[in-house]
């Protein structure tokens, strides 16, 4: 994730210099034209150019999903976006009205993941796949994030009056008080899965943070002992070579 952050803040400080650019040129054509017409007759108005470029991208930049940035900056419909991973199929340029143009293409992700975690936050919100996903293992994994770090989210949303340890028992309560039964008293837990994520998706459990401070000194703790190990495994491998070339001579 930390990735795909900075990903994205590559990508808004490159749309804000590039547009920066073109505002600085416009600027100047308007320069040239009124000097060179100063003393005819009283030049026409000219095209309105936004007091700052922060005025003209604070629509885009304070929107979570980062796909409507084509949209917004070519005030129309031209490119198809949608909180669901494989909406755009290929690249196409985009005018926009900042005298500038802008490639849009398919997201791209790792074709694995080490970490599970980064794996499940990226499937808690659609980034991945429903259809190659296991709906239910999902919800149920959810459930256990939400216990562990917002469980009055799940008492206030769903009406339950506790908070079990167990994730699955949570998961049934909830879905006893949606009413997803199914004969013989049987929770269908397909039902209740898609309610839940659905829900979540949709912002109606409040703002959650799917990473925490915590995840990121693991990650780096992780990176450090992985650069370690590297390291002894190279100076063995070294060790070894010296050692042959002793044997040699």
């Amino acid at each position: 994730m930390k990735k795909i952050a900075l990903f994205l803040l590559t990508c808004c400080m490159f749309l804000t210099c590039c547009a920066c650019q073109g505002q600085q040129q416009q600027s100047d054509n308007s320069t040239s034209e009124n000097t060179s017409t100063a003393d005819a007759a009283p030049s026409q108005e000219t095209e309105k150019v936004p007091a700052s470029i922060e005025d003209e991208l604070s629509p885009v930049l304070t929107e979570a999903d980062k796909a409507n940035i084509p949209i917004e900056m070519a005030r129309n419909n031209i490119a198809k976006t949608g909180d669901r991973a494989g909406v755009t199929k290929s690249k196409q340029w985009i005018k926009t009205s900042l005298d500038m143009e802008m490639l849009d293409t398919p997201g791209v992700l790792w074709p694995k993941f080490e970490d599970e975690r980064t794996a499940l936050n990226l499937a808690f919100t659609g980034a991945i796949k429903d259809e190659i996903m296991d709906i239910e293992e999902l919800a149920y994994k959810l459930v256990e994030r939400l216990q562990e770090y917002y469980p009055q989210r799940l008492i206030e949303r769903f009406g339950i009056t506790e908070i079990h340890e167990n994730p699955l028992d949570n998961l049934d309560a909830i879905a006893r008080k949606r009413g997803c039964i199914m004969a013989r008293n049987e929770i269908n837990y397909n039902r209740i899965a898609v309610m839940l994520i659905d829900e979540f998706r949709g912002g109606k459990l409040g703002n959650i943070s799917l990473e925490r401070p915590d995840d990121v000194f693991e990650e780096v703790e992780v990176e450090k002992k992985e650069e370690t190990e590297k390291e002894r495994k190279r100076r063995i491998r070294k060790e070894k070579r010296n050692e042959k070339k002793k044997e040699r001579r």
